[in-house]
This record gives structure tokens, C-alpha cells and sequence, in this order.
């Protein structure tokens, strides 16, 4: 290994690098098993990047740490929340030879409960803000996403994702945010970075520009910490489901829902599902049944569809 590092001053910085991170974070946070490696290199589809380790910060001092010192040694860094981004990558970087920067260590939470707001860092979980909010705050509510209770709100919101149920869009919710910069410098949004601000945490928009918008679907920092919107909890509840079974109704159907909408008598999102989409969740590709190619023909989608009594199209 001597001689490979003595003839590679790039690779010696590496090297270093992981020394460094063992120093600052612990041995236990520096993550080289090849089995944890492997699973971090595997996404849904066909990946070819490596990855050098894992390391999991525990503070945004930690984070920031780590990325003073990537510049320095020339490190490319791949944050990821709780590493569940499946379908789109999961935990593979775009850039080969990267390390992976875990933050599920960052689960810290901190509510609101007069002004209905939270603050939590990118470790916490679907199922971790549901039971603190159960035990803690009963009368605040938080739409959860149809992806796992183990997934990571912060995530979701970055990358613009959305909920189920009441406030939807989780971007249009967010009051501030933390993120640290490349440099290693820590930036705060809104009245979140004027010191002892009565209006921080609530307020989403401070003096000057609102730079949230920059860490949106970016890769300009990575965000530590987050301040949403909570909404109270409905004292009535009521999920419904419909379905059609012929194209030829979406457009009456999509426009009564939007009627419905529009006037108020729904509240919420409302989701449209193709019967290819459910008979996706419920049962494996018929392989044996398509001599093999990767694409299931129409006819074959409906027999299907027949065979599990699934409509054409559901919604909720």
C-alpha cells in the first residue's frame, strides 16, 4: 500500500483524508466494510460508481469539518439523508470514487407547539416525527408520504417531493433552513441568521433575498436542518376511493375532481393511480408470459388486471 500511495499524490490524499475523518467523527463513523460498501454502490437499476466509505457525521460541526477538509485533499462528497431515495439512485453518487456522507446521526427535533412549527435535522425519519408528535404534541399533524415510515423528511423536501393529505407540496412549507457550503461556511435562511430574532422559525422570509430556493433540488450545500410548517390535527378524517375501468372517463372524471377542489369540499390531494402502477405493487413481472421481452403488451396488462380485479384506474 506504501509504495501505491508514494506513486499516486493523489491517491496519498485520499488516504489522508480517511484518516482524518477516523480522527474527527471516530472509527465507528468511518464505514469501510466492502458488504456496506457494495450495498451503497446498488441502486433499482445498473450502476457502475464506486465508492471509496461511508462516513457519518454526528454534528453540523462534524459536517462542516469534513468538508473543509475534502476541499483541501480534493475529495468528492455525496451527502445523503437516510439513503432511501430508491428509483432515483438510492445512495449512488454521480461521481465516481466519492464519499459518502450519511447523515442519519442528525435526528434531532425540536417543535413549535403554539406557532405549529418544527425543526429537525436530516436524520428524522417519517416514523420518528409521527411518534414524537403522538407522545408530544397530539394536536399537530404532519402529512407522511406513501415511501417508507424509515425515510427522511428533510429529503423529501429538497428534492421536492410531496405528501399525502393535507399540505402537500412540502417545499411550499418550509420556513427556513440550515445548510453548510462547500467552503465548510454554515448559512442560515430568513431571520434564522440575525442572532436572537423573535421572529426566526416563523417568519419565512428575513431581510434581503430569501436564498432557500438555492438548496432546492441543488447541489450548491447540504442542509442540516430544516423549519416546517405543522398544520392541526383534523378532528375528522375521511379517506375515500374511486375507480373507473375505461380511459374514455378521465377527462369527466379529472374535471369533476377538480371542481371538487376548487370549491373547497376537498381539502386535500387527491391521487389517480394507473392499474399497471397497482399491479406493479401486488405481484412480479410475468416473465414467464412475455417470451422474455422487458415490456408487458396491452392485452396482456388487461388480462392481468382481470386476474386480480384490479380497475383501470384508482384513486383516493
Amino acid at each position: 500500500m506504501v509504495s501505491v500511495l508514494q506513486s499516486n499524490p493523489s491517491l496519498k490524499l485520499k488516504w489522508h483524508y480517511l484518516e482524518f475523518c477516523q480522527k474527527i467523527l471516530g472509527h465507528q463513523y468511518v464505514i469501510t466494510n466492502e458488504n456496506v460498501i457494495a450495498a451503497v454502490e446498488t441502486a433499482t437499476f445498473e450502476t457502475s460508481q464506486q465508492v471509496r466509505f461511508v462516513i457519518q457525521p454526528g454534528s453540523p460541526q462534524e459536517v462542516q469539518a469534513c468538508l473543509k477538509a475534502a476541499q483541501l485533499f480534493g475529495v468528492h462528497i455525496h451527502p445523503v439523508s437516510q439513503g432511501y431515495n430508491w428509483g432515483y439512485g438510492s445512495q449512488v453518487p454521480d461521481e465516481n470514487l466519492s464519499v459518502v456522507m450519511n447523515l442519519s446521526r442528525l435526528n434531532q427535533i425540536k417543535v413549535d407547539g403554539k406557532n405549529a412549527t418544527v425543526t429537525l435535522g436530516p436524520g428524522v425519519t417519517q416514523q420518528q416525527l409521527f411518534e414524537y408528535l403522538r407522545s408530544n404534541y397530539p394536536h399537530l399533524f404532519f402529512s407522511l408520504t406513501g415511501s417508507s415510515p424509515y425515510s427522511s423528511i428533510i429529503g423529501n423536501a429538497i428534492d421536492a417531493g410531496y405528501a399525502n393529505g393535507l399540505n402537500v407540496i412540502r417545499w411550499n412549507h418550509v420556513i427556513s433552513l440550515e445548510a453548510i457550503l462547500p467552503s465548510g461556511e454554515l448559512l442560515k435562511t430568513g431571520f434564522d441568521a440575525l442572532p436572537n430574532a423573535s421572529t426566526a422559525g416563523i417568519s419565512r422570509y428575513g431581510l434581503g433575498p430569501d436564498l432557500k430556493g438555492l438548496f432546492r433540488q441543488s447541489n450548491l450545500g447540504i442542509v442540516t436542518e430544516i423549519t416546517l410548517e405543522l398544520s392541526l390535527a383534523p378532528a375528522y378524517l375521511q379517506i375515500f376511493y374511486f375507480s373507473i375501468d375505461e380511459e374514455e372517463q378521465l377527462g369527466e372524471l379529472t374535471e369533476q375532481l377538480h371542481n371538487l377542489k376548487q370549491t373547497g369540499l376537498i381539502e386535500s390531494n387527491w391521487i389517480l393511480l394507473h392499474g399497471y402502477r397497482i399491479l406493479a405493487e401486488v405481484s412480479q413481472f410475468p416473465w414467464q408470459e412475455t417470451d422474455a421481452q422487458r415490456t408487458l403488451d396491452r392485452n396482456l396488462m388487461l388480462k392481468l388486471l382481470r386476474q386480480q380485479q384490479i380497475p383501470g384506474w384508482s384513486g383516493v
